[in-house]
C-alpha cells in the first residue's frame, strides 16, 4: 500500500468525482491511475510501433487487402 498526499486542487476534484460516481475517493484514484498506465503503456507501444515503420521491419499492405485478409 502507497500513501500520497494530493495538493488542494486535486483533492477538491478528486472529492467531487468520487461523490459524483458515487464511489470512496480511493476508488477514484485507483480508476484515474489504472486509466492513465493503461493510456502511458498504450502511448509506448504506438512509439515501438511507428519506430518499427521507421525502420522498415513491417511490411505495409493496403486497407483494401488488410480486410480482404481477415475474411480468408
Amino acid at each position: 500500500m502507497t500513501t500520497i498526499i494530493l495538493d488542494e486542487q486535486l483533492d477538491r476534484q478528486f472529492s467531487q468525482l468520487a461523490k459524483q460516481g458515487h464511489i470512496s475517493i480511493d476508488q477514484a484514484v485507483n480508476d484515474a491511475l489504472r486509466e492513465y498506465l493503461a493510456d502511458y503503456s498504450d502511448a509506448l507501444h504506438a512509439e515501438e510501433a511507428l519506430d518499427e515503420l521507421g525502420n522498415n521491419e513491417d511490411e505495409l499492405i493496403g486497407w483494401n487487402e488488410a480486410k480482404k485478409s481477415l475474411y480468408e
